[in-house]
């Protein structure tokens, strides 16, 4: 199920809980369905990690502004956003997260106005296990060490998109699209 907002897409993920909050920008559907192609073509599901049902191929394709808020009220989030005018993003090289269990597969992305969205969002209450903010879009979750020919493919680099809405994803609840305004 999915609801739309203009041309982005928002996937329903039914059964999926999150302990907190977090605001994401949701490629428009054009470059969104460009990414997942790219990630269907050169990530096989063989490699792909799985969990029970969690993991594998991303197939909602965003960027998080920021997660790890603690409440399920957009309003809050909604005056935050208000300050901010549309911009755009870059995106850059295939690149990967390390961890324990797997790797994440991922696009790198940059711009300065969504570093400020990350920062203006912390003066409400959140919580963050990481020390640095890194922008990324994630293609999947794979077996460790596999991928590895993919990294610093260049297929999306200098790709600008217009983030011109953010959506407000509550642990609990309804997600709700916030629009920048000019």
């Amino acid at each position: 199920m999915f609801k739309s907002f203009q041309n982005w897409i928002i996937t329903e993920k039914k059964g999926i809980e999150y302990e907190y909050s977090s605001i994401l920008f949701l490629f428009p559907s054009k470059d969104a369905q460009a990414v997942l192609e790219w990630s269907k073509q050169h990530i096989p599901d063989s490699l792909l990690y799985k969990e029970g049902d969690e993991k594998g191929r991303e197939d909602e394709i965003h960027v998080t502004v920021l997660y790890g808020l603690h409440t399920n009220d957009p309003d809050p989030v909604r005056e935050i956003a208000s300050e901010w005018s549309p911009f755009s993003i870059t995106l850059g090289e295939i690149s990967k997260f390390e961890s324990d269990n797997y790797d994440v597969i991922k696009v790198a992305v940059s711009g300065s106005e969504l570093h400020k969205a990350n920062k203006s969002l912390q003066k409400l209450d959140y919580t963050s296990t990481f020390k640095d903010y890194k922008p990324h879009c994630t293609l999947a979750y794979v077996k460790k060490g596999s991928c590895d020919d993919l990294l610093g493919d260049k297929n999306f680099s200098g790709r600008d998109i217009a983030v011109k809405s953010v959506v407000f994803s509550p642990a609990e609840g309804e997600r709700s699209s916030i629009s920048l305004t000019e």
